[in-house]
Protein backbone atom coordinates (compact mmCIF):
# COMPACT_ATOMS: atom_id res chain seq x y z
CA UNK A 1 0.00 0.00 0.00
CA UNK A 2 1.32 3.47 -0.92
CA UNK A 3 1.69 6.25 1.61
CA UNK A 4 -1.81 7.79 2.01
CA UNK A 5 -0.35 11.29 1.69
CA UNK A 6 1.46 10.43 -1.56
CA UNK A 7 -1.70 9.43 -3.42
CA UNK A 8 -2.96 11.97 -5.98
CA UNK A 9 -2.82 15.48 -4.44
CA UNK A 10 -2.89 14.32 -0.81
CA UNK A 11 0.67 15.53 -0.17
CA UNK A 12 -0.35 19.13 -0.89
CA UNK A 13 -3.36 18.71 1.38
CA UNK A 14 -0.99 17.39 4.04
CA UNK A 15 1.24 20.46 3.73
CA UNK A 16 -1.80 22.72 3.76
CA UNK A 17 -3.09 21.07 6.93
CA UNK A 18 0.20 21.62 8.75
CA UNK A 19 0.38 25.19 7.52
CA UNK A 20 -3.07 25.75 9.04
CA UNK A 21 -1.96 24.10 12.30
CA UNK A 22 1.15 26.31 12.39
CA UNK A 23 -1.00 29.42 12.01
CA UNK A 24 -3.29 28.23 14.83
CA UNK A 25 -0.22 27.53 16.98
CA UNK A 26 1.04 31.07 16.31
CA UNK A 27 -2.32 32.62 17.21
CA UNK A 28 -2.54 30.68 20.47
CA UNK A 29 0.96 31.73 21.55
CA UNK A 30 0.37 35.39 20.72
CA UNK A 31 -3.12 35.86 22.11
CA UNK A 32 -3.26 33.35 24.98
CA UNK A 33 0.35 33.33 26.18
CA UNK A 34 1.29 36.90 25.20
CA UNK A 35 4.35 35.69 23.30
CA UNK A 36 5.89 38.13 20.84
CA UNK A 37 4.94 37.70 17.22
CA UNK A 38 8.50 36.93 16.13
CA UNK A 39 9.12 34.35 18.85
CA UNK A 40 5.69 32.78 18.34
CA UNK A 41 6.23 32.53 14.60
CA UNK A 42 9.65 30.89 14.95
CA UNK A 43 8.45 28.44 17.60
CA UNK A 44 5.38 27.52 15.53
CA UNK A 45 7.44 26.90 12.37
CA UNK A 46 10.16 24.88 14.11
CA UNK A 47 7.87 22.67 16.18
CA UNK A 48 5.25 22.00 13.52
CA UNK A 49 7.81 21.52 10.73
CA UNK A 50 9.65 18.93 12.79
CA UNK A 51 6.45 17.16 13.79
CA UNK A 52 5.12 17.14 10.21
CA UNK A 53 8.32 15.40 9.08
CA UNK A 54 8.21 12.80 11.87
CA UNK A 55 4.49 12.23 11.34
CA UNK A 56 4.96 11.73 7.60
CA UNK A 57 7.67 9.10 8.07
CA UNK A 58 5.82 7.34 10.91
CA UNK A 59 3.44 5.83 8.36
CA UNK A 60 6.06 3.23 7.48
CA UNK A 61 6.23 2.08 11.10
CA UNK A 62 2.46 1.61 11.18
CA UNK A 63 2.27 0.07 7.69
CA UNK A 64 4.24 -3.02 8.67
CA UNK A 65 3.12 -3.58 12.27
CA UNK A 66 0.44 -6.01 13.37
CA UNK A 67 -1.88 -5.74 10.35
CA UNK A 68 -4.43 -8.29 11.58
CA UNK A 69 -4.03 -8.68 15.32
CA UNK A 70 -5.58 -5.43 16.51
CA UNK A 71 -4.23 -3.24 19.31
CA UNK A 72 -2.31 -5.78 21.37
CA UNK A 73 -0.29 -4.79 24.41
CA UNK A 74 2.90 -4.90 22.36
CA UNK A 75 1.49 -2.54 19.74
CA UNK A 76 0.19 -0.12 22.38
CA UNK A 77 3.60 -0.13 24.08
CA UNK A 78 5.26 0.64 20.76
CA UNK A 79 2.94 3.59 20.24
CA UNK A 80 3.59 4.93 23.72
CA UNK A 81 7.34 4.74 23.09
CA UNK A 82 6.87 6.27 19.64
CA UNK A 83 4.84 9.15 21.06
CA UNK A 84 7.43 9.86 23.76
CA UNK A 85 10.31 9.74 21.27
CA UNK A 86 8.66 11.85 18.56
CA UNK A 87 7.06 14.46 20.82
CA UNK A 88 10.10 14.64 23.08
CA UNK A 89 12.47 15.01 20.11
CA UNK A 90 10.38 17.79 18.56
CA UNK A 91 10.12 19.68 21.86
CA UNK A 92 13.82 19.30 22.75
CA UNK A 93 15.07 20.32 19.29
CA UNK A 94 12.58 23.17 19.11
CA UNK A 95 13.51 24.50 22.55
CA UNK A 96 17.22 24.23 21.76
CA UNK A 97 16.88 26.20 18.54
CA UNK A 98 14.68 28.76 20.24
CA UNK A 99 17.22 29.26 23.05
CA UNK A 100 20.51 29.08 21.11
CA UNK A 101 19.59 30.46 17.68
CA UNK A 102 16.69 32.83 18.31
CA UNK A 103 17.81 33.72 21.87
CA UNK A 104 14.35 33.35 23.39
CA UNK A 105 14.43 33.67 27.21
CA UNK A 106 14.33 30.37 29.06
CA UNK A 107 11.38 31.56 31.14
CA UNK A 108 9.29 31.92 28.01
CA UNK A 109 10.40 28.52 26.73
CA UNK A 110 9.43 26.95 30.05
CA UNK A 111 6.01 28.64 29.81
CA UNK A 112 5.13 27.25 26.37
CA UNK A 113 6.74 23.80 26.75
CA UNK A 114 3.69 22.19 28.46
CA UNK A 115 1.49 23.45 25.60
CA UNK A 116 3.82 21.89 23.03
CA UNK A 117 3.91 18.61 24.92
CA UNK A 118 0.11 18.47 25.10
CA UNK A 119 -0.41 19.42 21.46
CA UNK A 120 2.36 17.06 20.39
CA UNK A 121 0.70 14.05 21.99
CA UNK A 122 -2.63 15.18 20.53
CA UNK A 123 -1.04 15.42 17.06
CA UNK A 124 0.46 11.96 17.50
CA UNK A 125 -2.87 10.37 18.41
CA UNK A 126 -4.62 12.05 15.48
CA UNK A 127 -2.01 11.07 12.91
CA UNK A 128 -1.95 7.47 14.13
CA UNK A 129 -5.74 7.28 13.90
CA UNK A 130 -5.65 8.70 10.37
CA UNK A 131 -3.03 6.16 9.34
CA UNK A 132 -4.95 3.26 10.82
CA UNK A 133 -8.15 4.43 9.13
CA UNK A 134 -6.34 4.73 5.80
CA UNK A 135 -4.82 1.30 6.29
CA UNK A 136 -8.15 -0.29 7.23
CA UNK A 137 -9.89 1.38 4.29
CA UNK A 138 -7.23 0.08 1.90
CA UNK A 139 -7.46 -3.44 3.32
CA UNK A 140 -11.26 -3.31 3.07
CA UNK A 141 -10.97 -2.24 -0.57
CA UNK A 142 -8.53 -5.06 -1.30
CA UNK A 143 -10.82 -7.54 0.42
CA UNK A 144 -13.81 -6.27 -1.57
CA UNK A 145 -11.85 -6.50 -4.82
CA UNK A 146 -10.74 -10.04 -3.97
CA UNK A 147 -14.31 -11.05 -3.08
CA UNK A 148 -15.62 -9.53 -6.32
CA UNK A 149 -12.96 -11.41 -8.28
CA UNK A 150 -13.99 -14.64 -6.58
CA UNK A 151 -17.65 -13.93 -7.37
CA UNK A 152 -16.72 -13.21 -11.00
CA UNK A 153 -14.67 -16.39 -11.25
CA UNK A 154 -17.49 -18.42 -9.70
CA UNK A 155 -20.02 -16.79 -12.01
CA UNK A 156 -17.87 -17.48 -15.09
CA UNK A 157 -17.29 -21.05 -13.95
CA UNK A 158 -21.02 -21.59 -13.51
CA UNK A 159 -21.73 -20.07 -16.90
CA UNK A 160 -19.11 -22.29 -18.51
CA UNK A 161 -20.55 -25.33 -16.77
CA UNK A 162 -23.99 -24.48 -18.10
CA UNK A 163 -22.64 -23.95 -21.61
CA UNK A 164 -20.85 -27.29 -21.52
CA UNK A 165 -24.14 -29.12 -20.88
CA UNK A 166 -24.79 -29.93 -24.55
CA UNK A 167 -27.09 -32.92 -24.78
CA UNK A 168 -24.79 -35.89 -25.50
CA UNK A 169 -27.75 -37.77 -27.03
CA UNK A 170 -27.67 -35.35 -29.97
CA UNK A 171 -24.04 -36.23 -30.66
CA UNK A 172 -24.69 -39.96 -30.27
CA UNK A 173 -27.73 -39.82 -32.54
CA UNK A 174 -25.82 -37.82 -35.13
CA UNK A 175 -22.96 -40.29 -35.14
CA UNK A 176 -25.40 -43.19 -35.47
CA UNK A 177 -27.08 -41.45 -38.39
CA UNK A 178 -23.72 -40.86 -40.03
CA UNK A 179 -22.81 -44.50 -39.50
CA UNK A 180 -26.05 -45.61 -41.22
CA UNK A 181 -25.52 -43.23 -44.13
CA UNK A 182 -21.93 -44.29 -44.84
CA UNK A 183 -23.17 -47.39 -46.66
CA UNK A 184 -26.49 -46.20 -48.10
CA UNK A 185 -25.68 -42.57 -48.94
CA UNK A 186 -21.95 -41.83 -48.51
CA UNK A 187 -22.19 -38.29 -49.92
CA UNK A 188 -24.92 -37.44 -47.45
CA UNK A 189 -22.85 -38.92 -44.65
CA UNK A 190 -19.90 -36.73 -45.64
CA UNK A 191 -22.17 -33.68 -45.73
CA UNK A 192 -23.49 -34.51 -42.28
CA UNK A 193 -19.95 -34.92 -40.92
CA UNK A 194 -19.04 -31.47 -42.24
CA UNK A 195 -22.12 -29.89 -40.68
CA UNK A 196 -21.56 -31.66 -37.38
CA UNK A 197 -17.92 -30.48 -37.29
CA UNK A 198 -19.02 -26.89 -38.01
CA UNK A 199 -21.62 -27.12 -35.28
CA UNK A 200 -19.08 -28.47 -32.78
CA UNK A 201 -16.54 -25.82 -33.81
CA UNK A 202 -19.05 -23.09 -33.01
CA UNK A 203 -19.92 -24.81 -29.73
CA UNK A 204 -16.26 -24.85 -28.71
CA UNK A 205 -15.81 -21.24 -29.81
CA UNK A 206 -18.72 -20.26 -27.61
CA UNK A 207 -16.72 -21.23 -24.51
CA UNK A 208 -14.27 -18.40 -25.25
CA UNK A 209 -16.82 -15.61 -25.72
CA UNK A 210 -19.95 -14.98 -23.71
CA UNK A 211 -21.96 -13.19 -26.38
CA UNK A 212 -22.66 -13.61 -30.10
CA UNK A 213 -24.83 -11.86 -32.62
CA UNK A 214 -28.30 -13.20 -33.30
CA UNK A 215 -27.18 -13.91 -36.87
CA UNK A 216 -24.40 -16.20 -35.62
CA UNK A 217 -26.78 -17.99 -33.27
CA UNK A 218 -29.33 -18.50 -36.04
CA UNK A 219 -26.64 -19.85 -38.38
CA UNK A 220 -25.70 -22.34 -35.68
CA UNK A 221 -29.37 -23.27 -35.21
CA UNK A 222 -29.66 -23.91 -38.97
CA UNK A 223 -26.62 -26.19 -38.83
CA UNK A 224 -28.21 -28.09 -35.98
CA UNK A 225 -31.53 -28.37 -37.83
CA UNK A 226 -29.85 -29.63 -41.01
CA UNK A 227 -28.21 -32.37 -38.99
CA UNK A 228 -31.46 -33.31 -37.28
CA UNK A 229 -33.33 -33.22 -40.58
CA UNK A 230 -31.40 -36.30 -41.63
CA UNK A 231 -33.18 -38.17 -38.83
CA UNK A 232 -36.65 -36.66 -39.16
CA UNK A 233 -36.91 -35.63 -42.82
CA UNK A 234 -40.19 -33.87 -43.68
CA UNK A 235 -41.57 -34.64 -40.27
CA UNK A 236 -39.80 -31.53 -38.98
CA UNK A 237 -40.61 -28.05 -40.29
CA UNK A 238 -38.86 -24.87 -39.20
CA UNK A 239 -40.23 -21.37 -39.76
CA UNK A 240 -38.22 -18.25 -38.96
CA UNK A 241 -39.64 -14.75 -38.78
CA UNK A 242 -36.88 -12.35 -37.80
CA UNK A 243 -36.90 -8.60 -38.25
CA UNK A 244 -34.06 -7.25 -40.36
CA UNK A 245 -32.98 -4.81 -37.64
CA UNK A 246 -32.16 -7.45 -35.03
CA UNK A 247 -29.63 -9.71 -36.77
CA UNK A 248 -26.63 -7.89 -35.29
CA UNK A 249 -28.00 -7.64 -31.76
CA UNK A 250 -26.08 -9.40 -29.02
CA UNK A 251 -27.28 -12.58 -27.36
CA UNK A 252 -25.67 -15.12 -25.00
CA UNK A 253 -24.14 -17.75 -27.22
CA UNK A 254 -25.52 -21.28 -27.44
CA UNK A 255 -28.79 -20.11 -25.90
CA UNK A 256 -31.10 -20.85 -28.85
CA UNK A 257 -29.91 -24.34 -29.82
CA UNK A 258 -31.01 -25.98 -26.53
CA UNK A 259 -34.48 -24.44 -26.98
CA UNK A 260 -34.74 -25.81 -30.52
CA UNK A 261 -33.47 -29.15 -29.25
CA UNK A 262 -36.15 -29.07 -26.56
CA UNK A 263 -38.81 -28.36 -29.22
CA UNK A 264 -37.62 -31.32 -31.31
CA UNK A 265 -37.45 -33.64 -28.32
CA UNK A 266 -40.97 -32.93 -27.08
CA UNK A 267 -42.60 -31.83 -30.32
CA UNK A 268 -41.16 -33.47 -33.42
CA UNK A 269 -39.96 -36.68 -31.83
CA UNK A 270 -43.29 -37.40 -30.16
CA UNK A 271 -45.50 -36.21 -33.05
CA UNK A 272 -47.24 -38.58 -35.44
CA UNK A 273 -47.63 -36.00 -38.18
CA UNK A 274 -45.36 -33.20 -39.36
CA UNK A 275 -44.54 -30.75 -36.60
CA UNK A 276 -43.60 -27.10 -37.03
CA UNK A 277 -41.12 -25.16 -34.93
CA UNK A 278 -41.50 -21.41 -35.23
CA UNK A 279 -38.98 -18.79 -34.20
CA UNK A 280 -39.70 -15.06 -34.18
CA UNK A 281 -37.43 -12.21 -33.13
CA UNK A 282 -38.08 -8.49 -32.80
CA UNK A 283 -36.83 -5.45 -30.92
CA UNK A 284 -38.90 -3.47 -28.43
CA UNK A 285 -38.06 -1.12 -25.57
CA UNK A 286 -34.31 -2.00 -25.40
CA UNK A 287 -35.12 -5.71 -25.45
CA UNK A 288 -34.51 -8.32 -28.11
CA UNK A 289 -37.63 -10.47 -27.88
CA UNK A 290 -37.38 -14.05 -29.11
CA UNK A 291 -40.24 -16.52 -29.20
CA UNK A 292 -39.89 -20.22 -29.98
CA UNK A 293 -43.07 -22.28 -30.23
CA UNK A 294 -43.89 -25.85 -31.19
CA UNK A 295 -46.78 -28.28 -30.93
CA UNK A 296 -46.40 -30.96 -28.28
CA UNK A 297 -48.10 -33.85 -26.57
CA UNK A 298 -48.71 -32.82 -22.93
CA UNK A 299 -48.15 -36.39 -21.74
CA UNK A 300 -44.64 -36.37 -23.13
CA UNK A 301 -43.72 -33.40 -20.94
CA UNK A 302 -45.12 -35.06 -17.83
CA UNK A 303 -43.60 -38.48 -18.28
CA UNK A 304 -40.41 -37.75 -20.11
CA UNK A 305 -39.03 -34.33 -19.33
CA UNK A 306 -37.31 -32.85 -16.33
CA UNK A 307 -36.87 -29.36 -17.76
CA UNK A 308 -33.08 -29.38 -17.35
CA UNK A 309 -32.46 -27.58 -20.66
CA UNK A 310 -34.97 -24.83 -19.91
CA UNK A 311 -33.65 -24.35 -16.38
CA UNK A 312 -30.16 -24.16 -17.86
CA UNK A 313 -31.14 -21.28 -20.15
CA UNK A 314 -33.01 -19.47 -17.37
CA UNK A 315 -30.00 -19.74 -15.06
CA UNK A 316 -27.65 -18.47 -17.74
CA UNK A 317 -29.80 -15.42 -18.41
CA UNK A 318 -30.04 -14.75 -14.70
CA UNK A 319 -26.27 -14.98 -14.26
CA UNK A 320 -25.50 -12.93 -17.37
CA UNK A 321 -27.92 -10.06 -16.83
CA UNK A 322 -28.73 -10.28 -13.12
CA UNK A 323 -32.46 -10.57 -13.79
CA UNK A 324 -34.86 -13.46 -13.25
CA UNK A 325 -37.66 -12.21 -15.51
CA UNK A 326 -36.04 -12.77 -18.91
CA UNK A 327 -37.58 -16.14 -19.71
CA UNK A 328 -41.19 -17.25 -19.60
CA UNK A 329 -43.03 -20.39 -20.69
CA UNK A 330 -46.58 -20.67 -21.92
CA UNK A 331 -48.65 -23.78 -22.68
CA UNK A 332 -51.95 -23.53 -24.47
CA UNK A 333 -53.90 -25.58 -27.06
CA UNK A 334 -51.05 -28.09 -27.33
CA UNK A 335 -48.62 -25.30 -28.21
CA UNK A 336 -45.53 -24.90 -26.10
CA UNK A 337 -43.98 -21.42 -26.25
CA UNK A 338 -40.77 -20.07 -24.77
CA UNK A 339 -40.28 -16.31 -24.66
CA UNK A 340 -36.87 -14.72 -24.14
CA UNK A 341 -36.08 -11.09 -23.44
CA UNK A 342 -32.45 -10.17 -24.07
CA UNK A 343 -31.46 -6.70 -22.77
CA UNK A 344 -29.52 -4.63 -25.29
CA UNK A 345 -26.94 -2.05 -24.34
CA UNK A 346 -28.00 1.51 -25.00
CA UNK A 347 -24.45 2.48 -25.95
Amino acid sequence: MDHPFLINKNFFYYLGLWATIAVAHFVVLVYLFSVGAFEAGVDSLIFNFLFAGFAFSYWYAIRYTNPEGGLTGFVILNHVIGAVVIVGTCVVIGNYLMAEVVNVPSSLIDTITPLKLFTGFFYYVMIVLVYYLAKSYHELQQKTIAENELVTIARESELNMLKFQINPHFIFNSLNSISSLTTSEPSKAREMVVKLSEFMRYSLKSTEDSMSTLREELNNVNLYLEIEKVRFGNKMMFVSDVSDDVFNMRIPNMVLQPLIENAIKYGVYEAVEASTIKLTASYDNDLLRIEISNSYEPESIVHKGRGIGLNNINNRLNLTFGRDDLMSIKKSDSIFTVNLKIPQSSE
